[in-house]
């Protein structure tokens, strides 16, 4: 039997099991080829676009593989830099890559109420892990083009300070830096495991009022490469004098494009908002008094 080339949106929406509205959003978004691009009815839709979109959705979704019993997830600690080292370093050797230096991750993690680091542990060892870094978006640019300036550049990371970096805390629009996402390749469960995570934490963020304007990596194997591009984020083409095969950066717009990736971050945001309106409006509210009050001099 011939593979379908085209799916009628019912097909589509089966193959991803997903609602109509949210299939229109990946169409909308462009995670879907229509055709013809402005019919309403009886359009049909890439086959490859639906097949791929949900593989991602099963990858993403599938977590079931972890034995959470005998794991757990958690923010990292100073203790763990070592462990997270080793287990990067074993990882980014075989494509000629070096992860981040133990006392380089120690600094980071060694601040006060450092959220940069989360680990997944097994009987005491570190087996997957990701880091996340909040900065502002001139921090970022500095990162992406590889500057002296950049606070992860070797001269500089020892005078980083915790009032250097942006706040995961709800005040000024922050941009964060996907630092590094490591775990076996062979172990498909555990990355996606912590893809699951990650997107979890942004919608803890969204929750707390921290208003992240984008989202960035640098892919330096074919591998990041191909999990950016999964994520949904986008190479950065307007730095086309720093792109490079082992240095791809990668921007992800998160508040721009609602997709279902980004809707629950998107979500908690808008509700954090809404909240924080209705507050001020009753905090701003005029007390009212009856007629019986009962004035005493």
């Amino acid at each position: 039997m011939a593979k379908k080339e085209y799916y009628t949106s019912q097909e589509a929406r089966q193959r991803l099991g997903v609602s109509k509205t949210t299939f229109y959003e990946y169409v909308k978004a462009g995670h879907i080829y229509k055709l013809p691009p402005q019919k309403q009815r009886g359009a049909f839709y890439l086959a490859k676009d639906v097949d791929e979109l949900a593989a991602a959705r099963k990858g993403f979704a599938k977590s079931d593989d972890i034995d959470k019993e005998k794991t757990i997830f958690r923010r990292a600690r100073p203790e763990d830099a070592q462990q997270m080292h080793e287990l990067g370093e074993s990882i980014m050797r075989k494509s000629g890559e070096h992860s981040a230096p133990t006392k380089m991750l120690l600094h980071f993690l060694s601040m006060p109420n450092s959220e940069i680091g989360h680990v997944l542990v097994r009987d005491e060892q570190v087996i997957g892990y990701f880091t996340l870094v909040p900065l502002t978006h001139d921090q970022i640019l500095h990162v992406m083009r590889r500057d002296q300036q950049s606070l992860f550049h070797s001269s500089r990371i020892y005078d980083v300070k915790p009032e250097d970096l942006a706040k995961f805390e709800p005040g000024k629009p922050i941009d964060v830096f996907i630092w590094e996402v490591i775990s076996d390749p062979e172990q498909k469960a555990i990355g996606q495991y912590l893809i699951n995570k990650i997107l979890a934490f942004f919608h803890t963020l969204g929750r707390r009022g921290v208003d992240i304007q984008g989202i960035y990596a640098t892919a330096t194997t074919p591998e990041g490469k191909m999990l950016c591009q999964r994520i949904g984020m986008q190479i950065m083409e307007d730095l086309p004098e720093i792109i490079q095969s082992d240095w791809i950066p990668f921007e992800w717009k998160i508040q721009e494009k609602k997709t279902w990736l980004t809707k629950n971050y998107i979500q908690a945001l808008r509700s954090y908002r809404k909240r924080q309106e209705r507050m001020q409006k009753e905090a701003d509210a005029p007390a009212v008094w009856s007629d019986d009050t009962d004035l005493k001099t």
